[in-house]
C-alpha cells in the first residue's frame, strides 16, 4: 500500500533512481543492452506501480467477503485448490475484481506524477494537457480534457451497466 500514500513525484523518483542508468536494476539491465527510462515501459512501470494497490486492496477485501464455507465444501467434494480459486473463489470474487481494475484505470488514466518523472519525450495525456495548458496552447489542453472527461464518464455508465447486469448481488 506504499504507493497510495506516497506522493506520485516520489513515487516516479524511486523508480528513476531504482530503474535509471545508474539506478540499481538499471544498471544491471544495461549490461544486457536493456534500457527503462524514458521509455514506453517505464510509463507502463510508473502506472503499474501506481495502480497495483487498488488492484490488491480490492481483491483481498473481495477474498475475505467470501464465506469460507465455499472452499472447504469444494475442498471435501474433492477439488484441488487451483480448481476451488478459478472455479469457485474467482466467479464469485468478480465484482470485487471488476472495482479492482475500474478503480486501477481510472487511477492510470489520470497518472502525472510519477509519470512525468519516467516518461522522457513519451506523453500521456494528463502530461499533454500540462504541457499545452502551460506553453498557452489552451483549446489543445481544453480538447485533451473534455476527452477524458468522456472517457471517465464512459467508464463510469459502462461499469455501472456491467455490475447491474453480470454480477450477482447477495442481499443479507
Amino acid at each position: 500500500t506504499l504507493p497510495l500514500v506516497l506522493p506520485p513525484s516520489v513515487a516516479g523518483y524511486l523508480l528513476l533512481i531504482t530503474f535509471g542508468r545508474y539506478g540499481t536494476v538499471g544498471r544491471f539491465l544495461n549490461n544486457f543492452g536493456i534500457t527503462i527510462m524514458f521509455t514506453i515501459e517505464a510509463i507502463i512501470l510508473a502506472q503499474v506501480f501506481v495502480i497495483l494497490p487498488f488492484i490488491i486492496n480490492s481483491l483481498k477485501a473481495s477474498f475475505e467477503d467470501l464465506d469460507p464455507n465455499y472452499r472447504k465444501v469444494s475442498q471435501i467434494l474433492g477439488a484441488s485448490e487451483w480448481y476451488t480459486f478459478r472455479k469457485v473463489i474467482m466467479p464469485l470474487s468478480r465484482g470485487g475484481v471488476f472495482t479492482g481494475v475500474i478503480m486501477a484505470f481510472a487511477r492510470a488514466m489520470g497518472e502525472f506524477g510519477a509519470t512525468m518523472l519516467v516518461s522522457g519525450l513519451n506523453e500521456t495525456m494528463t502530461i499533454a494537457i500540462y504541457k499545452n495548458a502551460m506553453s498557452g496552447k489552451r483549446l489543445e489542453a481544453d480538447v485533451l480534457s473534455v476527452i477524458l472527461i468522456i472517457v471517465s464518464f464512459c467508464i463510469l455508465l459502462f461499469s455501472g451497466q456491467l455490475q447491474s447486469k453480470y454480477f450477482v448481488h447477495f442481499k443479507e
